[in-house]
């Protein structure tokens, strides 16, 4: 069974062929033209998703990957991020340069989580130091998106 998916820096843009795809567990599709991720549904064993520099706006089909672990959604064009609560297996979540109009969502976040990658200069002061007081242990990256590479 085919476990690993690199489409990085294509011009992907429909998911429809990778629905049918179960037993993957690494899926990278920073880069591509992808908007739509709700073919990605049915990858429960799905455990790590790059959509970064991606036009996608909308996370919502991944909340019900429950074995998830990383998602590098940076440089997208999400701006609320979907209760987190369903996916208990999200230790990393990467969202440096999405300007988050709201991050209350964010502190629904799985006890497992232990790194948030954020970009400060794009939020407002209180929803930082309410994301530091949710978060007291988990590790807060702050740095710029271009310093960062999730770990492959």
């Amino acid at each position: 069974h085919l476990q690993e998916v690199d489409l990085s820096n294509n011009k992907v843009k429909n998911l429809d062929a990778l629905a049918g795809l179960t037993h993957v567990e690494k899926l990278d599709l920073s880069g591509t033209h992808v908007e739509d991720l709700a073919p990605l549904r049915n990858l429960t064993r799905l455990r790590w998703l790059s959509v970064s520099h991606t036009p996608v706006e909308d996370l919502g089909p991944l909340m019900q990957l429950e074995a998830l672990e990383e998602l590098d959604a940076s440089e997208t064009r999400v701006r609320t991020v979907p209760r987190l609560d369903r996916m208990g297996a999200l230790r990393t979540l990467i969202l440096h340069g999405v300007p988050l109009a709201d991050v209350r969502a964010l502190e629904s976040a799985p006890q497992k989580l232990s790194r948030l990658g954020i970009s400060p200069h794009l939020l407002q002061p209180q929803d930082l130091r309410a994301l530091r007081a949710a978060y007291p242990y988990v590790e807060i990256d702050m740095r710029k998106a271009e310093d960062e590479t999730l770990r492959r």
